[in-house]
């Protein structure tokens, strides 16, 4: 097995090259795969004829907060799920687009998603693996089950925790804002609200961006070796956040609502040209 640490731009090509040289086990890429969905399909599709089992190391998926967030959906806890809300300060929509609208998947049981929106400020830019991207931007997209996702980037809203989601009956929040002596603080690791009680606590385990997350994500695919299966977060799971990540792009650049298979010739570094 081995591990693909670097910026998208790069990764297709080191595939490639690993393909080349007969590699033909285990491959944990970063996120996103690449910087254009028809790159990260070309990646997938040469890992698949070199016989490799490729996963992307979308690890918020294995945080035990989010873990615990999704069971008490399937439970019932909140209802049915209608909104899964998430906020990123100090980053960009390509950055951290992939992990949310990957775990909003997993709230909306893998219902495809019918079309995207977004809104991007390119007045300020921040550098992040190679690529200079958005200042401040958001993502609002829908599945085909009703479920609605919205992802905001680059500022501080108050009150906002990492994230929300919204069912008919109640509310489950992580990395919620809450008051402290010294102002505000990240509060407890996960908060339920439900019909009848007020907020109640959940000790998960861990803060809701631990480090050993990445663990969990590299022993995934290790597991999904060794039993022989696909891993949780396979590439292609990777390819259809990419998807709708950049889809949102194309709408800030165009206008409206777009469908996500409108990104398959969208490269981000074109489309955040000034």
């Amino acid at each position: 097995m081995k591990i693909v640490a670097t910026v998208p731009l790069a990764q297709p090509d080191i595939v490639a090259e690993l393909a080349a040289e007969g590699f033909h086990a285990g491959l944990l890429c970063e996120k996103p795969l690449a910087t254009s969905v028809a790159a990260a399909r070309r990646l997938l599709d040469t890992g698949a004829r070199a016989g490799m089992t490729i996963a992307v190391n979308h690890q918020r998926r294995f945080g035990l907060a989010v873990r615990k967030a999704v069971e008490l959906v399937r439970d019932g806890t909140i209802g049915r799920p209608v909104r899964v809300e998430g906020f990123a300060k100090d980053a960009a929509l390509f950055d951290w687009g992939p992990h949310w609208i990957d775990i909003a998947h997993l709230v909306a049981r893998d219902a495809p998603v019918t079309w995207v929106s977004g809104a991007v400020d390119l007045s300020a830019r921040r550098d992040h693996a190679g690529l200079r991207l958005e200042g401040w931007g958001q993502l609002v997209w829908e599945h085909a089950n009703g479920l609605r996702g919205q992802l905001e980037c680059g500022s501080d809203t108050a009150g906002q925790p990492l994230l929300r989601i919204l069912g008919t009956g109640g509310v489950i929040e992580f990395g919620s804002v809450v008051p402290a002596p010294e102002g505000f603080r990240r509060g407890p690791v996960l908060r339920v609200l439900g019909p009848s009680a007020g907020w109640q606590e959940i000790d998960a385990g861990e803060s809701a961006l631990a480090a050993q997350q990445w663990l969990r994500s590299l022993s995934e695919l290790t597991d999904a070796l060794a039993e022989g299966r696909t891993p949780a977060h396979d590439g292609e799971r990777a390819l259809r956040a990419l998807e709708v990540c950049l889809a949102g792009y194309l709408a800030a650049r165009t206008g409206g609502r777009v469908r996500p298979q409108a990104a398959g010739g969208v490269d981000i570094r074109e489309v955040l040209h000034d």
